[in-house]
């Protein structure tokens, strides 16, 4: 049986979907809310459930903090973490289910993802990516999957501590680097079930706190990355943070009137510089990269 996690902290406009999307589920599964003292009306959007859910609470802590505390109440053998603004398509769970009756020694199951607007309406979907012989080969560049799309067993969750509460940002990529670090067996879901929904405000959308987080993960492991043969886990992976959140967050790199747009985004970036100094040698990496490619 699947244990489903659902932190909550000021997201109550989508809690009552959110959880909807879980107990709508054909297969068996367990489901969890933690209300991180959310000082919304977190008690009344789920009232209309608590006979069909676990509810606990505790002071504001954080949201690794909720879902570690979740977890240590589930009795499900796998645990799922989805966020109160997220949802699951309504077979998510049979797919993950279908998949570890074809590999039982599974401890960590993950799958694609389908973007959603604000609304839950459908974007885009993304079939996960797929390795040759290690995880590593991923994780060593991005996170394997968003956190709501991916199962891990509950014995090697609590092997592991859980999640890292000290982090803010990447602690899920934290999670499954850890998993695979210690030899746990990964297996690739063919689903896109799980319903990333694009909300104003979450930490996926805030550069500084994810490259944060980002720095925080090369702290802790690139040096077992490099002793398990990925040297270059610190480069790759900030190149591709960098290629997804540079051009949202400051301009594309070739673009249109080249010059100006170079230094307008020169302008914004020189504050983020200053506040981060650990991204400089990346964006100069970077710089040179381009001036390659355009000559």
């Amino acid at each position: 049986m699947f244990s489903v996690v659902i932190p909550v902290y000021k997201t109550e406009p989508y809690l009552a979907a959110c959880v909807q999307s879980v107990l709508s589920q054909e297969s068996a599964c367990e489901v969890i809310v933690v209300n991180d003292g959310s000082p919304g009306p977190t008690d009344e959007t789920i009232e209309p459930f608590l006979s069909r859910i676990k509810y606990l609470k505790q002071e504001n802590s954080g949201v690794n903090a909720a879902r570690n505390h979740g977890a240590t109440s589930a009795t499900g053998e796998f645990l799922l973490f989805l966020d109160s603004d997220d949802l699951y398509d309504e077979g998510f769970l049979n797919d993950l289910q279908r998949s570890l009756d074809a590999n039982p020694d599974a401890d960590v199951l993950y799958g694609g993802f389908t973007w959603a607007d604000e609304s839950g309406s459908k974007l885009h979907s993304y079939a996960a990516n797929s390795f040759q012989s290690s995880p590593l080969e991923i994780l060593q560049e991005q996170c394997i999957a968003p956190i709501m799309a991916v199962a891990i067993r509950q014995s090697l969750f609590s092997k592991l501590g859980g999640f890292d509460g000290s982090m803010k940002a990447c602690e899920d990529w934290d999670l499954w680097l850890r998993a695979a670090l210690a030899g746990a067996t990964f297996t690739r879901v063919e689903t896109r079930g799980a319903i990333y929904r694009r909300v104003p405000g979450s930490v996926s959308n805030q550069f500084i706190a994810m490259w944060r987080g980002l720095t925080r993960l090369h702290e802790k492991h690139a040096a077992a990355m490099t002793r398990a043969g990925y040297p270059n886990f610190v480069v790759l992976s900030a190149d591709h943070f960098l290629d997804r959140y540079l051009p949202e967050h400051y301009g594309n790199d070739l673009t249109y009137r080249w010059l100006q747009r170079r230094t307008n985004r020169a302008k914004k970036l020189l504050p983020l510089l200053r506040k981060q100094p650990h991204l400089r040698k990346h964006i100069l990496r970077r710089a040179l990269r381009t001036m390659k490619l355009s000559r």
